[in-house]
């Protein structure tokens, strides 16, 4: 089973996203800011994190330089609504492994999750 972590302040992902990557079988953590990111991602070790890079307590490209310094393996999608070229640009450095535009499309994040995991 795929463990997923959506770090990310808009309710629809918790209402949405969550039940709907539950129903397709994976694990799923839901945090609202950063800061919880974080704390879910040490305490439940992640295949995965879908993240928001506009976060209400701290920027989402912090929290994917400390899951990147983790050590860990964890694939980390970034969440934007800005353009994609901005936001590649912007995050490079930080090695995220995916970029989705929001609204989200949540089969096209199902379909990398099983390209990644052979789910």
């Amino acid at each position: 089973m795929i463990t997923l972590l959506i770090v990310d302040d808009e309710k629809g992902m918790e209402e949405f996203a969550k039940p709907y990557f539950e129903r397709r079988g994976c694990n799923v953590f839901y945090a609202p800011s950063g800061n919880k990111g974080l704390e879910l991602f040490t305490t439940n070790n992640p295949d995965m994190v879908l993240l928001d890079l506009g976060l209400p307590d701290m920027d989402g490209r912090e929290v994917l330089a400390k899951i990147k310094s983790s050590g860990r393996s964890t694939k980390v999608a970034i969440l934007t609504g800005s353009s994609e070229e901005a936001v590649k640009d912007s995050v490079l450095p930080f090695g995220p492994d995916a970029y989705f535009m929001k609204p989200c499309k949540l089969p096209l994040i199902l379909e990398q999750i099983e390209k990644w995991f052979k789910a």
